[in-house]
């Protein structure tokens, strides 16, 4: 049984002599194209970073990172729920909003005693 498995995996391993190899082009064609295709990545990447070094600066200069001292619209104070942390009122993030807040917190504290 050994010889009939022998024999089939031979038939299998040897490639016909008429079957053409297109993957053995030569060394130096696989290094031309390595080298075409960094380069190709090398420029693509500066575009990317000019692109986008303009887009940032041309947001910076646009005005919307500003902020005023007026208050927020209704629209935009709307709350579904509170927030569940101590100044239910705040966003996370609005750090005006939860000094206001922890100083009548405080104010209140002194009020009680």
């Amino acid at each position: 049984m050994s010889s009939v498995l022998t024999r089939a995996l031979r038939r299998v391993a040897t490639v016909p002599r008429n079957m053409r190899r297109f993957a053995s082009q030569g060394g130096d064609h696989g290094a031309d194209e390595v080298d075409k295709w960094r380069k190709i990545s090398i420029v693509a990447t500066g575009v990317v970073i000019l692109m986008s070094g303009r887009e940032l600066l041309s947001l910076s200069s646009h005005g919307h990172g500003e902020h005023s001292d007026k208050p927020l619209p209704d629209y935009m104070h709307i709350r579904s729920k509170p927030f569940p942390w101590e100044c239910s009122d705040c966003s996370l993030f609005d750090t005006d909003c939860f000094k206001k807040c922890k100083a009548e917190r405080a104010g209140e504290l002194v009020e009680e005693h």
